[in-house]
């Protein structure tokens, strides 16, 4: 049984344009993992938060799980949305994190969870960017 929980911890933001471009992000991350829980490539609100390439590449994902026989189950959090640049008050890029530390792939067909091995991550600072290795 698919028990999928997604969390969003995203502040609002005084700027109403940085608001509206956090909240529209945070959408396309859930209706992502929708798709991929449904096992739908076009999923309703797959096709209203993504457009373009960005939708093309998340369905051919989305298609390519389900005809493997898998889909997402467990919890997902996102958080630490945080808008890094706008231009023209209309394109943005916003960066957040994705913890799927209670997260996993499950097996349709035989309703298998599919545990994933531990991984470890390591991180190094330097004064222009963070990297993180797994």
């Amino acid at each position: 049984m698919l028990t999928t929980e997604v969390g969003v911890e995203r502040e609002l933001a005084g700027d109403p344009t940085k608001g509206a471009m956090l909240r529209d992000v945070a959408y396309s991350a859930q209706a992502r993992l929708e798709g991929f829980v449904k096992g739908d490539d076009h999923a309703t609100n797959l096709d209203l938060c993504l457009a373009g390439l960005t939708l093309a590449y998340w369905s051919e994902q989305i298609a390519a799980a389900k005809q493997q026989g898998l889909t997402s189950n467990g919890a997902y959090r996102y958080y630490d949305f945080e808008v890094t640049d706008i231009v023209n008050d209309k394109t943005a890029a916003v960066s957040y994190c994705e913890n799927q530390r209670k997260a996993y792939s499950k097996e349709i067909k035989t309703d298998t969870d599919l545990v994933r091995p531990v991984r470890v991550l390591l991180a190094e600072r330097n004064d222009e960017s963070r990297v993180v290795t797994c």
